[in-house]
């Protein structure tokens, strides 16, 4: 009996004083995908400030964009994408389903302290109105370059007048000016700053 309780007592001993004490234990498959995931993290590099300077001040960009549109921009909402609208900027005689057309800013970003991506909308319920709905977005894409304090370039201008698609990267951001399908045309301005 005395030599059971001393095989007991040196067997706990060996268990206690394991090098995986404490730990649980993983699959194999488990610490693979750990090892993974710790290398993409170290070898992730941090965050840079974005090339458009304004976007990189969330409450900054919302003032001097509201300077842009007809209205306030609405508060930063962010639950893993954040988002801002401005109010919208309605003009002309009501078309499909008695809506008018009109204008709006967007912000958009996946980190919740600087904007990603400028959007400017344009929907056109009345295409009677087409020709002074591109004129007036146009200009508000102007004045949203102005704005963010970067030049835009001279073809999208024409672009945006015409309703044609438009892409163009420079060396602070990708710029697209697409139609969206629906009801009635809408086209949309999306700037994304590197």
């Amino acid at each position: 009996m005395k030599g059971t309780l001393t095989y007991l007592v040196l067997l706990i001993s060996v268990a206690c004083s394991s090098p995986n004490q404490g730990r649980a234990t993983q699959s194999p498959d488990s610490i693979k995908g750990d090892s993974a995931s710790r290398a993409k993290a170290k070898s992730s590099p941090a965050s840079e400030p974005l090339k458009i300077q304004l976007f990189n001040d969330v409450a900054r960009t919302q003032k001097k964009l509201t300077t842009v549109g007809k209205g306030e921009m609405r508060n930063w909402h962010y639950d893993g994408l954040g988002w801002s609208a401005s109010s919208l900027y309605e003009f002309g005689s009501p078309g499909i389903g008695q809506l008018r057309n009109n204008l709006t800013l967007y912000l958009e970003s996946s980190r919740q302290n600087e904007v990603q991506t400028l959007k400017v909308k344009a929907s056109m319920p009345n295409m009677n109105q087409k020709s002074r709905a591109l004129t007036q977005y146009a200009s508000m894409v102007e004045k949203a370059f102005k704005a963010i304090g970067e030049p835009i370039p001279d073809d999208l201008t024409t672009a945006l007048r015409r309703g044609k698609p438009y892409t163009n990267e420079t060396p602070t951001m990708s710029i697209e000016n697409r139609l969206e399908d629906g009801k009635y045309d809408s086209w949309i301005l999306i700037v994304s700053s590197y």
